[in-house]
């Protein structure tokens, strides 16, 4: 009996981490617009030199975790110039719709975004050169989680 309680008691955490992921990601969508001015003018310098660090090269293939606005994402690819893909993820519908948007205003062909959770990606193995994040680790219930993630979609090396 007590094996079943501590089983439904598992559950509804569960449920109650999904739920609060979904909710913090919405948190986001009506201010995504303030969000998108303010890190764009703030964080450029620290976006710039986090990237510089991660030594991408044209050609490869970077995912960044927790996109939100794409700052990151959009800065590689332009890096890249037209080579490799930069994909972005995000549960925040309104942040990846000015990502994309940016992306396009800007003539960026090489990234994509989509709607994905850190903590599963749907994302194949070994299938990335970089996997880059600014401030995302803050927002995942399970970060051990999602950083597993991230190493199992990196390539060896």
């Amino acid at each position: 009996m007590k094996v079943g309680n501590i089983l439904l008691k598992n559950l509804s955490e569960n449920k109650n981490v999904v739920q609060f992921k979904f909710d913090d990601a919405g948190s986001y969508d009506s201010c995504a617009d303030d969000y998108h001015y303010y890190i764009d003018r703030l964080c450029e310098p620290f976006v710039r030199q986090m990237v510089n660090i991660a030594c991408l090269k044209p050609g490869q293939r970077v995912l960044d975790v927790g996109t939100g606005t794409g700052i990151v994402a959009n800065y590689s690819a332009k890096l890249l110039r037209n080579t490799g893909l930069v994909v972005g993820i995000d549960l925040s519908e309104g942040m990846l719709k000015i990502a994309a948007l940016t992306a396009k205003k800007l003539g960026i062909a090489n990234v994509e975004f989509h709607r994905m959770d850190a903590e599963n990606l749907g994302l194949l193995s070994e299938s990335f050169d970089s996997v880059i994040s600014m401030y995302a680790i803050d927002h995942f219930p399970n970060a051990a989680q999602a950083l597993k993630e991230m190493h199992r979609v990196l390539k060896p090396g």
